[in-house]
């Protein structure tokens, strides 16, 4: 679809330390409940255990006591899931980008966990196979627990249950990155279309200038295909052309003190 020089990510270069601390609301997911329906450490064990889903996955530690969190392991990485009843909830980001919701979302008496990358992969927290993990075992429990909505917290995007569910699933089974979910479009000055998270993925957001006249779709669609190579194939630098999807040229200028990408087409 997209010509350019990049690289692809991999499971490589993690770093150890205390990061998960550091990272907690700026990463992984929020996972919301109504008021007073937030599952314990038991009704997780149950979920899982009966999710077909969930066959390479489980639960690889499981605290003494009563302290509110499980660690998660999914094809030998490990999440953790904090917020558990009996103990506090754990506050998410505001919405700032809202799908298959109301608008004023946040009136809700919405009490939320966090999955989280373990300490051990929280440096690689934006690595596809790492998101890919964390996702899907989002979506399975989305399945088999009351869970209103979820929010990835580095976009402050809030969805659905349903609607997660399935473009992730849509995702996992070979389809398209989420952009619209995990990488949130808003519109931006002269029609042009900006991303929102994407350097959580790449280090750099992208603008997408427009031209006149154009169908705001059509322009929403190229910035996802745009998003999408971009996440596959690593962050640009200087000037670069790439080929679009139709042949077009598509003309990148980095800047790189603001991280942020402007493409405009060429003729």
């Amino acid at each position: 679809m997209f010509r350019g020089v990049g690289r692809q990510y991999g499971l490589s270069g993690f770093e150890s330390g205390d990061i998960l601390e550091q990272m907690h609301g700026r990463t992984g997911l929020s996972l919301l409940f109504s008021a007073g329906d937030r599952p314990c450490v038991e009704e997780v064990e149950h979920a899982l255990a009966i999710a077909e889903e969930t066959a390479l996955a489980g639960i690889s530690h499981r605290p003494h006591g009563v302290e509110g969190w499980l660690e998660l392991h999914v094809t030998g990485l490990t999440f953790d899931l904090l917020g558990l009843a009996p103990g506090p909830g754990r506050k998410p980001p505001p919405a700032a980008h809202v799908y298959g919701l109301p608008v004023d979302v946040a009136r809700f008496d919405f009490e939320a966990m966090w999955l989280m990358p373990g300490v051990h992969i929280a440096a690689g927290a934006a690595l596809l196979p790492v998101v890919d993990a964390m996702t899907g075992m989002a979506a399975v429990l989305a399945r088999h627990l009351p869970i209103k909505a979820v929010c990835w917290n580095p976009a402050s995007s809030w969805m659905d249950a349903g609607y997660f569910v399935r473009i992730i699933d849509t995702w996992r089974d070979g389809g398209a990155f989420p952009v619209l979910g995990l990488v949130p479009l808003a519109p931006g000055h002269d029609g042009a279309i900006a991303s929102n998270g994407l350097r959580h993925f790449t280090g750099q957001d992208v603008i997408l200038e427009s031209r006149p006249g154009e169908d705001p779709s059509q322009i929403v669609q190229l910035a996802g295909r745009i998003v999408d190579h971009l996440i596959g194939h690593g962050p640009l630098a200087g000037q670069q052309d790439l080929v679009g999807p139709e042949g077009e040229t598509l003309r990148a200028r980095v800047d790189a003190q603001s991280g942020i990408v402007r493409i405009a087409r060429g003729d």
